[in-house]
């Protein structure tokens, strides 16, 4: 009996992209369209949550074409979710479907919003953020998005945060649940004990349910279920972190040794950790520029040295 097919979808910054690999790790099929963003005012970047939804559904519809054009609509046995870090939905409760419990647009990541209200962060929160988080202090991180979005009136309490590919996973009918890489990402981690940070969490007025459940990469997240083509219903479900992560992986940089340099909308030199370095090793390098999170395999952290190059070009 030959092994099933699986897809891959990468929700980036410019496309999103998605792929059909045989059982023998074949192409067979493969589809992108344009990452639907638009800007409200001059020089912010939002993305709309039904319409990032309907684009991923527009790639499962061309790939189900092109798979019936083959002659080999077999059903899809597993769907692998990697994408952005740092854009997201903030949800409310969950007795709403998860296009309609969305409360703001997406933030691209690449949105410069969020430095005034990072000025008017804490004391403790400015001083020790690169330290206990292993990100610089800079709008990138999740958090200066979710200051904006308070010092703009919006009561956080109450809500959750699902970062891009996560909450695609949970439209298509996963869980609310959080990958490691991806939540690292936001800033609200402190990478000392890979829980949350509770200065960030007060500066946010949120409780820890803030963020949902954490689940390792490439683990299970229930099943495909709603309206969605016939191949892909009943799919088993992952999300497989931080795309540039997911890349240095698959290109077999998986050792200290190696550097990788994964270039799309963003660039970023990757290397990876066999263990986590001290507070005041992430403060400085974090003062440089430079990431130190956990990194999608269990166990493991990254340096990561992100440039704008690709979106520059």
């Amino acid at each position: 009996m030959s092994a099933p097919s699986v897809t891959g979808i990468d929700v980036g910054s410019t496309y999103i992209k998605g792929v059909v690999l045989d059982g023998a790790g074949a192409q067979v099929a493969i589809a992108r369209t344009d990452a639907p963003w638009h800007s409200p005012t001059l020089g912010h970047t939002e993305m709309d949550a039904g319409a990032l939804i309907a684009a991923v559904r527009t790639i499962l519809d061309e790939l189900a074409t092109q798979l019936e054009d083959r002659g080999g609509a077999n059903r899809i046995a597993a769907i692998g979710i990697s994408g952005m870090a740092e854009s997201g939905v903030l949800l409310r409760e969950e007795d709403r479907s998860p296009v309609e419990a969305v409360v703001r647009p997406i933030v691209a990541w690449f949105d410069p919003r969020g430095g005034d209200a990072l000025a008017a962060a804490s004391d403790e929160v400015s001083r020790d953020f690169g330290g206990r988080t292993g990100l610089p202090f800079t709008p990138l991180a999740t958090f200066g998005k979710l200051l904006t979005h308070r010092a703009e009136g919006l009561d956080l309490s109450g809500l959750q945060w699902l970062n891009v590919p996560e909450f695609v996973a949970h439209a298509l009918g996963g869980p609310r649940q959080g990958e490691v890489s991806l939540v690292a990402r936001t800033g609200l981690i402190d990478q000392d004990t890979g829980e949350s940070w509770e200065a960030a969490l007060g500066e946010l007025g949120v409780e820890p349910s803030f963020l949902p459940p954490r689940a390792a990469a490439g683990s299970s997240w229930g099943t495909v279920r709603g309206d969605v083509p016939a191949p892909f219903v009943g799919a088993r479900l992952s999300v497989a972190g931080h795309d540039h992560l997911v890349a240095s992986v698959a290109a077999g940089a998986l050792s200290p040794t190696c550097l990788y340099d994964s270039i799309g909308t963003a660039e970023a030199l990757v290397r990876m950790l066999e263990r986590p370095l001290d507070r005041n090793a992430r403060a400085r390098l974090a003062a440089h520029g430079i990431d130190t999170v956990s990194h999608m395999l269990p166990g493991r952290f990254v340096l990561l040295a992100g440039t704008r190059a690709g979106l520059l070009m």
